[in-house]
């Protein structure tokens, strides 16, 4: 009786170190490369954590001293946009449970992080050699979105946040010098009492993107409207890729509003199909990087750029003398609207789907400012290796 007592105890003893420590090298890259495919989510795709979903990653980063340097101005932002809330903040005080993969918890969707700490320390030296192959005078920043589970994962999940803090940890500790850091990870955490996040749908709201492009803003030294001065739209009845995937009824029976804000200032967006860069051919012009989805239920998400395939080129009217490369996954659609306010010149890539030398599309549009925009499961997991391809073509 005795040993089948020790051997219980000692299996509860595994049991919770397994879950404190959660990102652990071989649980973590078990865990992602079993239950995901290599390449990230697209708009339309799943979540990153779905069986046959592509996984897809975001990081952003930003030194403590920046952030000191500027606390006032961060607190401006802060104060003026908490008002902008389009509807009540999550809450997720619900024990959560899975349906499909989908982390469930109240009337709220997540999709689960499981990302290596090896692979974060990876995609940031990664960026040292991005950085050792551009311009001196090139500024070259990161910047990884988190997921919502990494804020929001309920009590009996709670090892999704350590997940989420280790990883984080891993790509800022890792960076080189000369890769400047854009942290959304804390930025975001100090407004997660506001829609920063979707319930229904896997990516990030328009909010959470405007605050993240502020913070680059301030990083690289240019100016950067309040959110007051975007017209604000808001489309109601949205139920997104979580219930597509996981068919939970809580999520369809509970819609949410779309909320996306359109810049004022005059601008042309120039789309170019996949296998198409001659930058003097677009495919399409439009008066804006936003499309109407008025008609459709799931793909809101779209509203940004349209599809994560085109290679888009926005051009301005500002006179900032600071042209702007994007490489992004589909977490980056969300920025477009916003980066169009603060650059002269915008050209943003997907890392998956551009099939040219990275390096000579920043010489070739004379980038001042490269940005890598991706969400935490690129940066964390195996997805990380297309922004090493772009070394390459």
């Amino acid at each position: 009786m005795k040993k089948i007592i020790a051997l219980l105890l000692t299996f509860l003893i595994t049991l919770t170190t397994l879950l404190a420590c959660g990102l652990d090298d071989d649980v973590s890259e078990s865990s992602d490369m079993s239950s995901a495919a290599s390449s990230r989510p697209t708009a339309s795709d799943g979540p990153a954590s779905l069986p046959n979903a592509s996984s897809e990653t975001d990081n952003t980063n930003a030194s403590s001293a920046e952030n000191s340097n500027d606390s006032a101005e961060s607190t401006d932002v802060s104060s003026e946009t908490s008002s902008e809330a389009s509807q009540p903040p999550l809450g997720t005080n619900d024990e959560g449970y899975e349906v499909n993969g989908v982390l469930i918890s109240g009337t709220m969707g997540m999709e689960m992080f499981y990302g290596s700490t090896s692979s974060a320390a990876a995609y940031a030296q990664l960026l040292g050699k991005w950085r050792e192959a551009l311009d001196d005078d090139i500024r070259l920043y990161s910047l990884v979105v988190p997921h919502a589970s990494s804020y929001y994962a309920p009590s009996n999940y709670s090892y999704l946040l350590t997940y989420g803090q280790r990883a984080f940890d891993a790509i800022y500790d890792n960076l080189p010098e000369g890769v400047e850091n854009v942290d959304i990870y804390n930025l975001l955490k100090a407004h997660t009492d506001e829609p920063i996040y979707p319930r229904t749908e896997h990516h990030w709201n328009a909010l959470a993107a405007y605050y993240a492009t502020g913070e680059l803003c301030r990083i690289a030294g240019v100016p950067y409207p309040d959110l007051s001065e975007f017209q604000k739209e808001t489309q109601s009845g949205f139920v997104g890729s979580l219930y597509t995937f996981s068919k939970a009824e809580v999520l369809k029976n509970n819609p949410e509003d779309f909320v996306y804000y359109v810049p004022q200032n005059s601008y042309t967006a120039k789309f170019y199909n996949k296998g198409n860069y001659d930058l003097s051919s677009p495919d399409m012009t439009r008066s804006s990087c936003l499309f109407d989805l008025s008609g459709s239920t799931s793909g809101k998400y779209a509203t940004f750029l349209g599809a994560d395939d085109y290679f888009v080129h926005i051009e301005t009217e500002l006179d900032t003398g600071r042209n702007l490369v994007i490489f992004k996954d589909s977490y980056g659609n969300a920025l477009a609207p916003f980066v169009a306010t603060a650059f002269d010149n915008i050209y943003i890539a997907d890392i998956r789907s551009y099939e040219r030398n990275g390096l000579e599309l920043v010489q070739t549009v004379g980038a001042t400012d490269v940005v890598f925009a991706v969400s935490g499961y690129t940066a964390c997991g195996s997805v990380y290796k297309d922004i090493e391809k772009l070394l390459n073509y």
